[in-house]
C-alpha cells in the first residue's frame, strides 16, 4: 500500500511541475515581400471624336452642336446670372435623334460631362434666354424625331476650348473610375467624347 502511495504522489508532483514549466509564447513569424512596388498604371482618354461628329449609342444618335463661352446671361425670367468668382459659362449645344421606331428616353443631365486635363465638371443649372435649356426637355424622344438643347458648365477663367472635351457617358457618371478596354469605353461602360473646338 506503501508503495502504491508512493507512486501516486510522485506522478502528481511530476504533473505539477510540468504544469508549473515556463513555456514561452508561440510569436508569429511575419513574412515580408522583398518584390518591387508595381508602377501605378497611367490612365489616358479615348481621342475625341471631331466637333460636330454624329456618334449612335444603340439607335438614338448624339451630336455636340456647339460650344460657346459668355461671361454672364440673361435667365428665361429676365434676371442676369454672373459666373463665380475667376470662372466663366461655357454653354454645349447636344442634338439627339430617334433612329428607331419606338420611343427612346434621353440620357438625364449626369450622364454628360466637361474634361479639362484630368478634371471633370458636371453640367449645371442654365435656362438662358432664347435658348432651349437641356433641363427643359421632353424626357421622350418620338421615333424619328430630333431635338437640341444646351448645357451649362462654370470652367475656370482659364479655360480654353481647344483643351476641352465634351463627354457622354450613357450608362455611367464618372470618367475616371477604372481604366479603358477599348477605344471608347471606360470601366467597362461606353464613353463618347467630342473636341469642344472646330
Amino acid at each position: 500500500m506503501k508503495s502504491f502511495l508512493h507512486l501516486v504522489l510522485a506522478v502528481l508532483i511530476g504533473a505539477l511541475a510540468a504544469c508549473n514549466t515556463f513555456n514561452p509564447p508561440i510569436v508569429p513569424t511575419l513574412a515580408y515581400s522583398t518584390s518591387a512596388p508595381q508602377p501605378t498604371q497611367v490612365r489616358t482618354n479615348p481621342t475625341p471624336n471631331p466637333y460636330g461628329q454624329v456618334i449612335t449609342y444603340k439607335t438614338l444618335q448624339v451630336t455636340m452642336t456647339q460650344a460657346e463661352f459668355t461671361s454672364d446671361y440673361e435667365t428665361e425670367y429676365g434676371s442676369r446670372r454672373a459666373p463665380p468668382v475667376g470662372a466663366k459659362f461655357l454653354w454645349i449645344a447636344v442634338q439627339f435623334e430617334n433612329i428607331s421606331p419606338n420611343e427612346q428616353k434621353l440620357p438625364a443631365t449626369e450622364h454628360f460631362i466637361l474634361i479639362k486635363g484630368a478634371v471633370e465638371f458636371k453640367p449645371t443649372y442654365g435656362h438662358r434666354k432664347g435658348y432651349p435649356d437641356y433641363t427643359s426637355l421632353n424626357p421622350g424622344l418620338y421615333p424619328g424625331h430630333k431635338t437640341e438643347a444646351w448645357l451649362r458648365f462654370d470652367l475656370p477663367m482659364d479655360a480654353d476650348l481647344a483643351e476641352l472635351q465634351f463627354v457622354f457617358l450613357p450608362e455611367s457618371v464618372q470618367v475616371s473610375s477604372s481604366f479603358p478596354v477599348s477605344g471608347y469605353t471606360w470601366a467597362d461602360h461606353p464613353m463618347f467624347s467630342w473636341q469642344c473646338a472646330p
